[in-house]
């Protein structure tokens, strides 16, 4: 498939697995998701240099050392440019009683 650009923003994805095969995107839009896991974002070996991808207000923990800021920094390695910045809050705790 020759799908350059893929637009899903705003839609409750929770899963991107599909997006691994997807090796001519060059545009990726997946703001405002539930995602929790971009793994396979890095396993696309299409995804490189010029390319762009929003992964912003997801469920992404960007904490140093964090697999989510891990898998960010191999895509930019690779020459891609990721906006991920900022992630939803995450869900506050139930009360105790």
């Amino acid at each position: 498939m020759n799908l350059k650009l893929l637009s899903l923003g705003l839609n409750r994805i929770q899963n991107i697995e599909a997006l691994a095969g997807l090796a001519q995107l060059e545009w990726l839009i997946l703001q405002f998701n539930e995602i929790k896991d971009i793994q396979p974002l890095v396993e696309n070996e299409g995804l490189g240099s010029g390319d762009w991808v929003s992964i912003r207000h997801n469920n992404l923990d960007l904490k140093e050392g964090s697999p989510h800021l891990e898998a960010i920094n191999k895509l930019k390695d690779r020459g891609v440019e990721v906006s991920y910045e900022p992630q939803n809050d995450p869900p506050a705790k139930p009360a105790e009683r």
